[in-house]
């Protein structure tokens, strides 16, 4: 941000927004946080067994680690996993079919004000125009060089540091009950 790419700082937003979504969704409910947890680490590899070139080899060593994943999971887990893994279609993300779509999960396991700032960074982090004007101070100046943009600096900052807390109360509300939820409200009523 500081050398003058903070537009670019949508993209980096975005994906911030994504890995709290999925921690939301894997600490959601403690029983299938482990599932969740292997649905996350293992989508990619359910992705990968779908590539019609893998030769048979690749696909053997995908498929023992896949099993070797199934493994690690307590017992009463491993069949929904195989399900999972083998007999349930590809979805386009891990959290389905729980979830249809990020907006889904957003909607009921964050605030509003996450939810709208997802909506900002979507069009930027997928190209599109108006997306990347977000973190620009004067966005109709349009050139392929770096320039100081103190307020997007700014801007990207704070939000990033909004998402850092975010995840941490997630973090607290799974693993301490929400021990911390003083602290969290403390910050937020600071920064906004």
């Amino acid at each position: 941000c500081g050398d003058g790419w903070a537009f670019t700082a949508v993209a980096v937003l975005r994906s911030m927004i994504d890995l709290l979504m999925s921690a939301a969704v894997i600490t959601e409910t403690e029983p299938e946080a482990e599932y969740r947890g292997f649905k996350y680490v293992y989508f990619f590899f359910k992705a990968k067994l779908m590539d019609h070139g893998l030769s048979i080899e690749e696909r053997v060593t995908v498929r023992r680690q896949i099993d070797e994943g199934i493994g690690r999971l307590p017992p009463a887990h491993q069949q929904s996993a195989r399900d999972f893994m083998f007999r349930q279609r590809l979805y386009g993300y891990w959290f389905c079919p729980e979830f249809r779509r990020p907006t889904d999960v957003l909607d009921r396991l964050s605030n509003p004000d996450i939810r709208a700032l997802y909506d900002t960074f979507s069009g930027g982090s997928h190209g599109g125009y108006l997306g990347l004007r977000v973190l620009k101070d004067e966005p109709n100046r349009v050139h392929p060089n770096p320039r100081a943009d103190p307020r997007s600096q700014h801007l990207a900052l704070v939000i990033s540091t909004r998402f850092l807390i975010e995840a941490m109360n997630v973090r607290d509300s799974f693993e301490n009950g929400g021990a911390h939820r003083r602290t969290y409200d403390d910050l937020m009523n600071r920064l906004v």
